[in-house]
């Protein structure tokens, strides 16, 4: 087939992270890791259980696991899960990530020569069993406990080339397990070549600093207008400045006398129309001006769109295993599928004429529609993981690659001003019987 080099290399990537599960453990039976990773893919893609999931890989490639008539049992499957370790999943997700395809697409999106990185957190709720409850605790509320547990997961992102970089989990209780000291254990995953956009949750004289100490650049609003605000941001606002360059002071414990940090702070418009504040550690303006600052800033809203497909086009709340274990196996492979959603979007933008760049930040370049990068998983993964692929699924593969590259819009920021909605069946902080009882 005339198909070009972008989309079979895709294939091979692909290919390359599937066959290495199988090679990599020295497991060779009917349900050995390459297949439980497949099977959580589609799981978790189809929305369904153990029994659907297996049957679906069986009729599209149960040839090639060996499953000869009758895909294995649920039962089965949960055992053969217990024995693959998060450890061993996310040692196969670096592959992936260091993958031709996926480095390509990253290059693709560099703002300035940047990777633009987001940091955010989000609380995910578990399911009420002994173990998870014992690992991740019920949240305290207002009047005792919650009646699940839930777990706070703190994700860098690329906004660019929208892949998960690095994560963790922590308990959502706890001293040590906010939002702040989580990303302190991500900074690591950073280099100077990364610039970081940060909400306003996450500013603190030590974040600053330690950041600026480790040459990571960063833009990160700031909270303005409260009683909470940087003696420097106080000072700014009431200066009616559109910018300025200010010292930063910070009282290090470990050192005398207090650190002096340089950094740049731009006024801007939140949602609503007040003024808030950035503040950046990109100090030549004739580099990057002020609307610069504010545009790439703006960029940090798709790692928001990022938790809205886990949660609500992707479902994971809905867990299906009741151990840390298998909720990590299930988050994992959950980071899998959109990995290979930018890897899906790397092929068919390869398939279009180039187009020019773009003049400013003001012109956001177009993208693909992302539930229809994940429509085409399926077939992905049905063609890499056979060894010798049939004309039937290159044309699908084909057809279903194209139809994507023509669904693309430009990016817009749509309106936050919105209430949130909790999907669970029983409410993100329904309280435990017996605690409301006792109350």
């Amino acid at each position: 087939m005339a198909f070009s080099s972008q989309p079979r290399a895709t294939v091979d990537d692909v290919r390359a992270i599937l066959t290495s599960f199988a090679g990599f453990f020295e497991r060779a039976r009917l349900l050995g890791p390459r297949q439980v990773v497949v099977t959580l893919l589609f799981m978790i893609r189809e929305d369904c259980g153990y029994k659907r999931a297996l049957d679906t890989v069986s009729a599209l490639m149960g040839a090639e696991f060996g499953w000869k008539k009758l895909p294995p049992k649920a039962g089965s499957f949960a055992k053969a899960r217990r024995k693959l370790t998060p450890a061993e999943m996310l040692a196969m997700y670096q592959l992936a990530l260091a993958s031709p395809s996926a480095v390509a697409a990253r290059n693709r999106w560099l703002w300035r020569g940047f990777r633009l990185m987001a940091a955010d957190g989000s609380r995910f709720l578990l399911p009420a069993h002994a173990a998870l409850i014992e690992e991740y605790q019920r949240p305290l509320v207002t009047g005792g406990e919650a009646y699940q547990p839930q777990m706070l997961q703190m994700t860098l992102w690329d906004v660019g080339a929208c892949q998960p970089v690095a994560w963790c989990q922590r308990p959502c209780r706890g001293k040590g397990h906010g939002e702040r000291a989580l990303l302190m254990t991500l900074l690591k995953a950073l280099t100077s070549a990364d610039l970081l956009l940060l909400d306003r949750g996450f500013p603190s004289r030590r974040m600053l600093f330690e950041l600026a100490a480790r040459d990571i650049p960063f833009v990160v609003r700031m909270i303005a207008g409260t009683t909470t605000d940087f003696a420097e941001v106080a000072a700014f606002m009431a200066s009616g400045k559109a910018e300025a360059e200010v010292d930063f002071t910070y009282r290090d414990p470990d050192c005398t006398p207090d650190l002096v940090q340089r950094l740049r702070l731009v006024r801007d418009i939140d949602e609503k129309g007040n003024g808030c504040v950035l503040v950046t550690s990109l100090m030549d303006s004739s580099a990057f001006s002020a609307q610069d600052i504010i545009q790439v800033y703006r960029r940090r809203w798709g790692i928001e769109v990022a938790f809205k497909d886990m949660k609500m086009r992707y479902e994971i709340e809905g867990f299906h295993g009741t151990t840390p274990q298998l909720i990590e196996q299930e988050i994992i492979a959950l980071m899998f599928l959109l990995l290979i959603e930018s890897l899906v979007e790397e092929a068919a933008i390869s398939t279009l004429p180039p187009e020019p760049p773009d003049i400013d930040d003001e012109h956001r370049p177009k993208r693909c529609n992302r539930a229809a990068l994940g429509d085409r998983i399926s077939t992905l993964i049905n063609l890499a993981i056979r060894a010798k692929p049939t004309l039937h699924l290159w044309q699908e593969y084909e057809r279903g690659i194209n139809a994507t590259a023509q669904d693309r819009v430009r990016i817009r920021r749509p309106n936050r001003d919105r209430p949130r909605q909790c999907l669970s069946q029983f409410g993100r902080w329904r309280f435990r019987k017996s605690t409301a009882m006792a109350a």
